[in-house]
């Protein structure tokens, strides 16, 4: 992406130990990234994962660093806290009830300033609205 010149994000599915999924640690694939692209990313995201799983990696101080704290930006999560290979294997959608998700996000949001924030897999358009009224309720506040 850095050879094309435009600007981009790059997007990590971690499991709860803070691990991308070729097993790196999530602030050793950032470094890395960092120093062989040219230009850098814009910034990082995480997608694909629960935010329960996503709160458990970051808390893990093995992933998270001064680094992770002031390139990971964004964050679109899945609804539902099944791991990526259960939800393959389901032939519908799942997901938390659209309340839970949007307090798992602003929570994420809350403890470790993510300030992009949607949906991935098992969201849908109820989801949006309650992670949107959660989040302006708290710029009103």
């Amino acid at each position: 992406m850095g050879e094309t010149g435009l600007p981009h994000v790059v997007s990590f599915v971690l499991d709860g130990d803070g691990r991308v999924l070729d097993g790196t640690l999530l602030h050793a694939a950032i470094e890395c990234i960092d120093a062989a692209a040219s230009p850098r990313a814009m910034f990082y995201s995480i997608s694909c994962v629960h935010p329960s799983t996503a709160a458990r990696a970051l808390r893990d101080e093995r992933a998270f660093s001064d680094l992770v704290a002031r390139r990971l930006v964004g964050f679109k999560a899945n609804a539902s806290a099944l791991s990526t290979e259960e939800l393959v294997r389901l032939d519908h959608p799942e997901g938390d009830d659209p309340e839970s998700f949007a307090g798992g996000m602003w929570g994420i949001h809350e403890e470790f300033g993510l300030r992009i924030l949607g949906g991935c897999c098992g969201t849908d358009d109820r989801h949006t609205r309650a992670l949107a009224t959660r989040m302006a309720d708290a710029g009103s506040a």
